[in-house]
């Protein structure tokens, strides 16, 4: 079993890909990765839908034993901090419209 790292935003995905330019990219039906012995990098894309999707995909074919997904999660200013270990109780799905320039 091996620690997989799941991005979602472009502007990051394209920065692993550059720190780590000698690995060959694979593709699968949710977007592009790579693995070595210890890491599976997958782009699950933005967006909740892509990003499920492509996170129960990884699970289901690579099996991982720690999968980290490394994502932005906003908040409200003053009603919200920065945790070292916190796990959600709640979950809040709300449609965003991305409009970054990526």
């Amino acid at each position: 079993m091996i620690t997989t790292l799941l991005i979602n935003a472009n502007a990051e995905w394209k920065a692993v890909k550059q720190l780590h330019p000698s690995f060959e990219l694979q593709y699968s039906p949710f977007g592009e990765y790579f693995t070595d012995k210890e890491f599976l990098f997958f782009f699950t894309g933005c967006g909740k839908s892509n990003s499920s999707a492509a996170t129960q995909f990884v699970i289901d074919r690579f099996h991982p034993k720690y999968p980290i997904n490394l994502g932005s999660c906003g908040g409200f200013y003053g009603r919200s901090k920065i945790v070292k270990d916190d796990l959600a109780k709640e979950l809040l799905m709300k449609r965003v419209y991305k409009r970054m320039n990526e």
